[in-house]
C-alpha cells in the first residue's frame, strides 16, 4: 500500500509541475522569461552556498570567492547554470538532504574523480537534487551514493524533469533500509554515447531499482547497467509502479536477467521499446560488467588508490582497505568514505602495512572516510617530511593515535577538517 500511495504522490507531484510549467510557457510567449527553466544562478554544494559572489567549494568543501584554484573540489559559473566537479568527496547535506542541490536548470560537468556520500537521515536523503532539467558530462568520474537509515526516499540522482548523461563514467547508489532506494529517479532519461552509467537500487522496504522514470528512457549510446532488489528499471504510473520500457539506439543491444545477483542466472536479449518482464532484477548493454567482482581479497584500482575487499558486498555495503597509490609521484591523496567496484560499494575502513612507503613525495593526506579502524605499521612512515594529515573533526583524535602508532614522518603536522 505504501508504494501504491508513494507512487501517486510522485505522480501527482508530476502533474502539478506538468501544469506549472505549462502555465509558465504561455507567460514566456506573452514575453515573460519562464523561470521554471531557467539556468541555475545559485546552488548548494556540500552544505555551502555557490553563486556568482562564492563560486569556489576549495579543498575543504567551504564556499569561497574568486576564481578557480587548483586543488578546489568545484567551481560553478551562475552566468550559465554549469558546476565543474574536480577530485574530491562532498558529504554534506543541506536543508533539502541533497549534497548538491539546484532549483534551477543544472550542468555538471566532470573533470576528474568526484565522490558524493549523502547523509543517514530517518527523512530523506539525495546525493543530488535538482527540481529542473540536469545534464551530466564530461571525462571524469562521479560516484555517488545516498545515506542509509529509516526514510521514504534514499536516492542516488533525483531530478525533476530531463536527465541527460552526454558523457564520463556515473556510479549512482540509494540508501539501504529506507521505503525507496533507487539509484536514479527522473522525469525522463537520456543516456547519449561517451557515457558509462551504472545504477543501484540497494535493500529497501517499498522499492529497490536502479532507475525509476515517469515518462521516457532512451539509450543513444554508451553503456547503463541498472541493478535493484525488486526491479532493474521501474516506470511509475497514477497508482503504483511497473517494470519500465527502455527505447536503444540504432544497433545497440541489451540484456536482462531475474536473478537476484546480478553475477548468477541466464541473461536475454532485451528487445528494444518493449516492457520488461515483471521479474528482471539487472539490466545492462554490457555483458561484460557482469564479471564476478565482489570477491574477498580481490585488489582493484580506483582513481589514485588501490584496494582490497575486506568484506563482501552482497545486496548492501561490504569493506575494503587501502593497499597503496596507483603511482609513486602523487603529492597528495584523499582516502574517501566509500568506493565502487563493479555494480558494488565499498566503505574504506582501514589502511594497509607499509601501503605508502614507495611514495616519498606525498605531502598531503586527506582523511574523507570515518570509518577508519586500522592504519597498519609503516603505512605513511617514508612519505615527506613534514607531511600533512587531514582529518575529520569527529575522528581526530581516533586517527591522531593511530597514524603515530602506525608511524609517521618527521614534523608531521595533523589538522582538523
Amino acid at each position: 500500500m505504501r508504494r501504491q500511495e508513494n507512487s501517486l504522490f510522485r505522480k501527482t507531484a508530476k502533474i502539478v509541475l506538468a501544469l506549472t510549467a505549462a502555465l509558465a510557457f504561455v507567460l514566456a510567449a506573452a514575453g515573460t522569461r519562464s523561470s521554471a527553466y531557467a539556468a541555475a544562478a545559485e546552488i548548494t554544494v556540500n552544505g555551502q552556498t555557490l553563486n556568482s559572489k562564492t563560486p569556489r567549494l576549495d579543498s575543504l568543501g567551504a564556499a569561497e570567492a574568486g576564481s578557480y584554484t587548483s586543488g578546489d573540489i568545484a567551481y560553478f559559473d551562475s552566468a550559465s547554470g554549469t558546476l565543474d566537479l574536480y577530485s574530491g568527496t562532498i558529504d554534506k547535506a543541506d536543508a533539502n538532504y541533497a549534497c548538491i542541490f539546484s532549483k534551477g536548470k543544472l550542468n555538471i560537468v566532470l573533470n576528474g574523480d568526484t565522490g558524493i556520500v549523502g547523509s543517514d537521515s530517518d527523512k530523506q536523503s539525495f546525493g543530488i537534487f535538482c527540481q529542473n532539467d540536469l545534464t551530466i558530462s564530461g571525462s571524469g568520474s562521479l560516484n555517488i551514493n545516498a545515506g542509509s537509515g529509516d526514510a521514504e526516499n534514499l536516492d542516488g540522482i533525483y531530478c525533476d524533469r530531463h536527465l541527460v548523461f552526454n558523457g564520463g563514467t556515473v556510479t549512482a547508489c540509494g540508501g539501504n533500509n529506507g521505503g525507496w532506494s533507487l539509484g536514479i529517479f527522473c522525469d525522463d532519461i537520456t543516456v547519449n554515447s561517451g557515457t558509462k552509467l551504472t545504477a543501484t537500487g540497494k535493500v529497501a522496504n517499498d522499492l529497490s531499482a536502479g532507475i525509476e522514470y515517469c515518462n521516457t528512457m532512451t539509450i543513444n549510446g554508451g553503456s547503463v547497467t541498472a541493478f535493484g532488489s525488486h526491479n532493474a528499471i521501474s516506470e511509475i504510473t497514477p497508482i503504483s509502479n511497473k517494470t519500465g520500457t527502455v527505447t536503444l539506439g540504432s544497433g545497440m543491444v541489451a540484456y536482462t536477467a531475474a536473478a537476484a545477483d546480478p553475477y548468477e542466472g541466464t541473461d536475454t536479449i532485451y528487445a528494444s521499446g518493449t516492457q520488461l518482464a515483471a521479474d528482471v532484477k539487472w539490466f545492462s548493454t554490457s555483458r561484460a560488467v557482469r564479471s564476478a567482482t565482489d570477491i574477498k581479497g580481490k585488489i582493484f584500482s580506483s582513481g589514485k588508490l588501490k584496494y582490497r575487499i575486506t568484506k563482501v558486498a552482497g545486496s548492501a555495503y561490504g569493506e575494503v582497505q587501502v593497499t597503496g597509490a596507483v603511482e609513486k609521484t602523487y603529492k597528495s591523496l584523499t582516502i574517501p568514505q566509500t568506493v565502487s567496484c563493479g555494480l558494488h560499494t565499498y566503505t574504506v575502513t582501514s589502511v594497509a602495512k607499509n601501503a605508502f612507503k614507495a611514495e616519498k613525495k606525498l605531502k598531503k593526506i586527506t582523511f574523507r572516510s570515518n570509518a577508519i579502524t586500522f592504519i597498519g605499521k609503516g603505512a605513511f612512515k617514508k612519505c615527506a617530511i613534514k607531511c600533512s594529515f587531514r582529518i575529520p573533526k569527529s575522528e581526530y583524535s581516533k586517527y591522531v593515535k593511530l597514524l603515530k602508532k602506525s608511524g609517521v614522518p618527521q614534523d608531521s603536522k595533523f589538522r582538523k577538517i
